[in-house]
């Protein structure tokens, strides 16, 4: 029920503090008993200046003790959701890491194997990156891993997971995607990542290129760790083809 702002007889504010601050203010408003509710024995006293100090007062240690308690249930909830986020995403890209990958593309492969549909594992690597890195320095080459970074993320649906797994190499997990459409983002990266423009503290800088393999579930694998190596198999035959392109694997790739 809402208070009539004229009748209310106290208002209170306590800080949320959390472990970085203030988080906010906690406030309570209200009212104490009206004096037509009181007997006519309790009217000259009802809402005398001590009663009322005596009920604010115990409302206020109330007040913070809620106030306090909530701040710090709220810092645990974001202390984890940190810890979390550390363990899980590369703290460059912003992809998430090998760790999270296996974790969630094991998951996404058992629910794929049992109802029967298709997945894919894409493996990116930059093509010449340790010359690039070397030409322009690492600054430069972070700026590069994060600029690819980003234009994968563009081509990301729900079901994918996408990740670095370490130096200038990347995974994407393409949930419920037969082979077909898996070399159809992939191509689409690729591109993008062609015909991206570096430019780095206002200096423009050559063009980087990708390679890329493609191998898929069940088509060619059963596990996650059997479909990575023959997605990197087909990577290394991109790079043996020229690089800058997208190799799906066969048999024939070695």
């Amino acid at each position: 029920m809402a208070l009539e702002q004229d009748h209310l007889t106290y208002s209170l504010c306590v800080p949320v503090m959390g472990r970085d601050g203030a988080m906010g203010l906690l406030s309570v408003y209200g009212r104490g008993e009206s004096e037509s509710d009181a007997s006519e024995q309790h009217k000259s006293t009802l809402f005398n200046n001590k009663t009322k100090n005596v009920e604010v007062k115990k409302i206020k240690l109330i007040l913070t003790d809620i106030a306090d308690r909530f701040g710090t249930a709220v810092s645990n909830i974001n202390l984890r959701k940190k810890l979390h986020l550390e363990s899980t995403v590369d703290p460059l890209t912003k992809l998430y890491n090998r760790r999270y990958f296996e974790e969630a593309s094991e998951l996404e492969i058992r629910r794929s194997l049992r109802s029967r549909r298709s997945l894919c594992v894409l493996m990116i690597d930059a093509d010449h990156f340790k010359s690039f890195n070397d030409e322009y320095g690492h600054d430069v080459g972070d700026y590069v891993l994060v600029s690819i970074a980003k234009l994968i993320g563009t081509h990301i649906r729900s079901e994918d997971v996408p990740a670095r797994l370490g130096g200038e190499e990347f995974a994407i997990l393409f949930g419920s995607t037969g082979i077909n459409n898996a070399m159809k983002i992939a191509e689409e990266i690729r591109v993008d990542v062609e015909k991206y423009e570096l430019i780095f503290h206002d200096k423009k800088l050559r063009k980087i290129t990708i390679s890329a393999g493609i191998a898929s579930i069940p088509e060619h694998a059963q596990n996650l760790s059997e479909c990575l190596a023959l997605a990197d198999k087909a990577l290394y035959q991109a790079k043996q083809n020229g690089r800058n392109q997208v190799v799906i694997y066969s048999p024939k790739s070695r």
